[in-house]
């Protein structure tokens, strides 16, 4: 009798653990894949009704549909009036509004099923969801008793632990729900979820457990993936969602989270077919979109790339923070490839805006309007660089170059006499000397901060009727006179504005102090540069 009692336990035992297995549907459900779950739920109406409808209500009140979620328990009431599910469903809708009452309704039906562990436990998430965590603990700790090697009971514990958040607490009850029930691939996927932040190894090591012991349950290398990609390891986030997209279930975000894994493993082609299926299934899929734009632009699909851009970017969002610097320097790079400059520079400043770090690549995209003569846009960059980077890292050269595409982008403008050209022509000059101003500071014994401030303001004071240039070119001369090797070059310019600043002055004042220091300056320009036309004449009018 003793052996044929034990034998007789372990078949019970055995018998209860074969009869607590749920269905695909349900412990989709359990794990969080809610979509996954509606389309292995609706499948499974033909075999389980009441149970599938049941569940394609939790789906619907998890996302907040009360109504869906009571139509669904109504189907499943109407498919079997035996079944406790659906009386479960409508009372936990009830119970707000009538708790005293649906107590009652709650307690019988777990009095009824004492012995249906599953039953049981539905109704203690009932009395979560209203808030009662209490009474949801307490049922599951009696469901226990019921059958103790029974790992749910301890995974609902750990779900609502894991809501508090007491993610300690949580792994304590996946591990039990383990150590009672080492193939609940359930337990594993929660307790890597939580171990997911706590020891990146372990959580990784308990999705290859359910591969062990679950070969054909795809979804633990949806989480492999998925771990991966957080981590950056995307070779094996890619290899992880290959494994599990053999098993034909899978959601738009997977097809995602696939699609990013294998564009930055730099796989575009296998990227862009996925992405292609992905908007097949959602054509506004915001981040498949930007994949795609991204590819694109990578590849130098560059007329196709700036139609996705512009699609991209006409996408319905929440708010625009939603778009990232990456996506309006993939823009700006497609508006350059098409020859769209100026919009492409507002896409390149809005980048920045978003993630100021990402100045180091305005330098050689600078450099590269420069080139094209685009000065104005190539100081816009420069500044921006300035505006950003971190103090230390900024060079002279910096500011030196931002004067100089502005000096440039002025000099440019000054040849047109329309007011917008004079306004403009001021406004890169005040840019240009500010930049040089900035040079002659921190270097302020070169002669090149003030030598180009002097240039710059002579692009708006042509004439020299108002000297701007004069002191700056003062301050030059200064520096290169007590140069043991001044820049010939640069010596007689300076001479020579100043040999025809005050050429002009005399010509007003008829001053003598003017014209001694008219002839003084051409004679230092000619003995720079011998062969100076404009000193020999100046020197030539003023000695007769």
């Amino acid at each position: 009798m003793k052996y044929l009692s034990s034998f007789l336990l372990c078949l019970a035992v055995s018998l209860s653990a074969y009869a607590q297995q749920r269905s695909q549907g349900v412990e989709y459900f359990v794990i969080g894949e809610n979509d996954l779950a509606k389309e292995a739920l609706t499948k499974e109406i033909n075999t389980s009704p009441a149970e599938a409808y049941y569940f394609l209500g939790e789906i619907a009140l998890k996302k907040g549909n009360i109504a869906d979620a009571k139509a669904n328990y109504e189907k499943a009431a109407n498919a079997d009036s035996n079944s406790p599910y659906p009386a479960i469903g409508l009372s936990k809708l009830a119970y707000k509004s009538n708790p005293k009452d649906e107590d009652k309704t709650l307690s019988n039906i777990v009095r009824r099923n004492k012995k249906d562990i599953l039953v049981v436990l539905e109704v203690a998430r009932a009395y979560a969801y209203n808030g009662n965590k209490e009474k949801a603990l307490e049922i599951a700790e009696d469901a226990q008793k019921t059958d103790v090697r029974s790992p749910w009971p301890y995974i609902l514990r750990g779900d609502l632990y894991a809501e508090e958040p007491n993610m300690g607490q949580a792994a304590g009850q996946y591990d039990q729900a383990i150590y009672f029930d080492p193939n609940n691939v359930v337990a594993y996927i929660k307790n890597a979820k939580i171990y997911e932040h706590i020891n990146k190894e372990t959580a990784t090591n308990m999705l290859l457990k359910v591969e062990e012991v679950r070969p054909d349950y795809a979804i633990s290398n949806k989480y492999a993936g998925d771990l991966f990609l957080r981590t950056q390891k995307y070779a094996q986030a890619a290899k992880a969602y290959e494994k599990y997209f053999k098993g034909g279930a899978y959601t738009v975000d997977d097809i995602k989270n696939y699609a990013a894994s294998e564009y930055f493993s730099d796989n575009y082609e296998k990227a862009k077919a996925l992405i292609e299926e992905g908007l097949d299934r959602d054509s506004g899929n915001f981040v498949l979109n930007r994949l795609l734009m991204y590819i694109q632009e990578k590849t130098g699909d560059s007329v196709t790339g700036l139609a996705q851009a512009n699609k991209f970017f006409s996408l319905p969002t929440d708010s625009v923070s939603q778009f990232i610097a990456f996506d309006h320097l993939s823009y700006a790079t497609l508006l350059r490839q098409n020859g769209e400059k100026a919009k492409a520079v507002e896409q390149i400043h809005k980048a920045i805006e978003k993630d100021s770090t990402q100045v180091g690549s305005l330098l050689a995209i600078s450099d590269s309007y420069a080139a094209e003569r685009l000065h104005a846009e190539a100081g816009s960059l420069r500044k921006l660089y300035i505006e950003n980077a971190p103090l230390n890292t900024l060079k002279v050269t910096d500011y030196f170059d931002l004067g100089r595409n502005y000096f440039n982008a002025g000099s440019q403008l000054a040849k047109d006499s329309t007011d917008m050209a004079k306004e403009l022509t001021a406004e890169y000059i005040k840019e240009a000397d500010d930049a040089f101003a900035k040079v002659a500071e921190l270097a302020p014994t070169s002669y090149l901060g003030y030598y180009w401030r002097a240039r710059a303001l002579s692009v708006i004071d042509p004439e020299l009727k108002d000297g701007l240039a004069k002191p700056y070119y003062e301050e030059a001369i200064t520096i290169l006179e007590a140069s043991e090797d001044p820049n010939a070059r640069i010596l007689s310019t300076a001479y020579q504005y100043l040999a025809v600043y005050y050429t002009y002055r005399y010509d007003s004042t008829e001053s003598v102090e003017d014209k001694n220091q008219a002839i003084l300056y051409a004679e230092k320009t000619l003995a720079v540069t011998p062969e100076d036309a404009t000193a020999r004449n100046i020197i030539g009018a003023l000695n007769q």
